[in-house]
């Protein structure tokens, strides 16, 4: 493992040129690292992770090629990437996540 401080760069080499090209990272506490994610494709994904208390942290990773170079960017996100609302004008409606333990999460109109 690599630390990496707030607002800190740091030159990355694969050590294995034949091993797949994925990059996972933790947050000092977390239970598991994010998920892994690929540095061959440019653009922006949504990655998570979850500290011993239950706190989540969500960033946002994107990958740009600039020149020769790959550059990974993580940046903070205040919220989770993705949101459901009910616009209906009188209907409830259930949802849940396939595979997550908790109850179905109830969606009430505003």
């Amino acid at each position: 493992m690599i630390p990496l401080s707030p607002k800190d760069r740091s030159p990355f080499h694969w050590s294995d040129k034949d091993s797949p090209k994925l990059v996972k990272f933790f947050v000092e506490g977390a239970t598991r690292a994010s998920a892994p994610f690929t540095i061959t494709d440019c653009g922006s994904i949504s990655v998570t992770n979850v500290t011993m208390d239950g706190g989540t942290y969500f960033f946002r990773v994107n990958k740009r090629l600039i020149l020769n170079s790959t550059f990974i960017i993580i940046e903070d996100m205040e919220r989770a990437p993705y949101k459901i609302d009910n616009l209906s004008s009188d209907v409830t409606i259930k949802y849940y996540q396939k595979g997550w333990e908790s109850d179905i999460q109830e969606c009430e109109t505003n």
